[in-house]
């Protein structure tokens, strides 16, 4: 990587675009794939920092789509947030890539195809009369859509569905993506099936701002998305860049033993793990993955508190003090018997005993220090609003602290201020850069949950 200077040359239509950009203050840089210093055009990339909030999102740029960019007052362009989305400034617009929000891209493009109201375009970009059009190759082909006066056109075939009232200040159109849009999102934040996946195009007059441009596309798309799914079952979303996962790294044991697989002797709860699994499949969701990890927590406090209880109970008939006639002391051994069971005690309560039962500060303290930047990461305040840090200095009660976390964690997922009062956090949102910071949390319930279910197996799985 490198700075891009005089001395390098492309020959072709990224000249242009790494000139304007220049002027226009955008950071540029060159990358190749071997040597720079080879001078071969064909061996470099030109990448390019849009304007993406307070942020730049850096593109590269292909001959290509250099060869579109160079037509175009780009650099007024802006990204909107984490979306495979742009705010075209110069011709009052947005478009955002819109993809399926369950199921596939072509079940999604037969349904919108279908609907009435959808042109479909000749190569001029003109609607064509539909009854005209001829499907005698297009009617048994398994690529091929039928459209709601019964015709049939090839799913790769331009179409749009516009989305208009006289005395509406906005109007949308559903259609392929554009050129522009098209040389913005190649490489690696192009989503699957990319070439199918049609846009939503939002023209409004006047945005200027990028807060403002995400405002309106979040409240255009809440609304469109929902009514597309009750009216006609459609399930679209917004397509959002492909983000690279960061995988908690954990240290290798000093000695470099490794496990050999055996045959399980210990039988598991299976209500637990099939919630365990469920979390282990919703990669990528991360708020599900985490409420699947609690569930299959919860789901042994009645056992791991009622344990404690019970403790409590043969600690009281132990004191040889205990008087069986005294009504005040079998008052309180009815007390602490009635605070046992799913119903009774607070639920953190019962999360912190159901850990005690399961491990101690040292295993907590042991699996923090073996992930790379685990530890840094629960101590630094403010990482997630209202979630309380992990310390672990030599005296901190580092069990306590992690329930407390991993409680108010999943109180932020499911619960919101209208349900927990004026100084509750709002609620933690799905693709909200707070979720994106569960990586460390994730890891560490995931660790939490397999430590539960393995300490409240159900005895053998078989007997010799």
């Amino acid at each position: 990587m490198a700075e891009l200077s005089e001395k390098i040359h492309y020959g072709d239509s990224r000249d242009e675009v790494y000139r304007a950009a220049m002027n226009a203050d955008l950071p540029c840089e060159t990358h190749d794939l071997e040597d720079i210093k080879s001078g071969d055009p064909d061996d470099l990339y030109l990448s390019v920092g849009f304007p993406n909030g307070q942020r730049k999102r850096r593109i590269y740029v292909s001959s290509e789509d250099a060869d579109v960019l160079r037509l175009h007052r780009f650099p007024l362009w802006t990204f909107i947030g984490d979306y495979n989305a742009v705010l075209y400034r110069d011709k009052d617009q947005i478009e955002a890539v819109v993809g399926p929000a369950v199921g596939g891209v072509g079940p999604m493009l037969r349904k919108l195809m279908n609907l009435p109201g959808v042109e479909i375009l000749d190569a001029s970009g003109e609607p064509v009369d539909l009854d005209e059009i001829d499907d005698s190759e297009a009617v048994n082909n398994r690529n091929s859509v039928e459209l709601y006066n019964g015709k049939y056109v090839s799913l790769s075939t331009p179409w749009r569905l516009i989305l208009t009232e006289s005395h509406a200040p906005i109007s949308m159109e559903i259609s392929q993506n554009s050129p522009e849009l098209t040389s913005l999102i190649g490489g690696f934040d192009a989503p699957i099936n990319a070439a199918l996946r049609p846009s939503l195009k939002i023209n409004v007059q006047g945005i200027e701002r990028h807060d403002v441009a995400k405002k309106t596309l979040d409240e255009c798309t809440a609304s469109l998305f929902f009514e597309m799914d009750v009216k006609f079952e459609i399930a679209l979303s917004l397509d959002r860049r492909r983000a690279i996962s960061r995988r908690v790294r954990r240290k290798i044991s000093e000695d470099g033993t490794q496990l050999r697989p055996q045959l399980p002797r210990r039988k598991y709860a299976q209500e637990a793990v099939t919630l365990y699994s469920y979390g282990r499949t919703a990669l990528n969701i991360p708020l599900l993955q985490y409420l699947a990890y609690y569930q299959a927590i919860e789901f042994f406090f009645p056992s791991f508190y009622g344990a404690e209880v019970i403790s409590k109970i043969k600690n009281e008939l132990r004191d040889p003090r205990f008087d069986i006639e005294d009504d005040n002391q079998l008052q309180r051994i009815v007390a602490i018997a009635s605070s046992s069971g799913r119903g009774a005690g607070s639920e953190k309560d019962q999360l912190l005993a159901t850990l005690r039962g399961s491990l101690d500060d040292a295993h907590v303290r042991e699996y923090i220090k073996s992930a790379d930047g685990m530890e840094e990461f629960l101590a630094q305040q403010g990482q997630i609003k209202g979630v309380s840090t992990i310390s672990l200095s030599p005296n901190a009660q580092v069990l306590v602290q992690v329930a407390e976390r991993v409680y108010k964690i999943r109180c932020r997922i499911v619960h919101s201020k209208a349900d927990g009062g004026p100084t509750a956090s709002d609620v933690l949102l799905p693709y909200s850069e707070e979720a994106n910071k569960l990586n460390y949390d994730l890891s560490l319930i995931h660790y939490l949950c397999q430590r539960v279910i393995a300490c409240g197996s159900r005895g053998s799985l078989w007997h010799a």
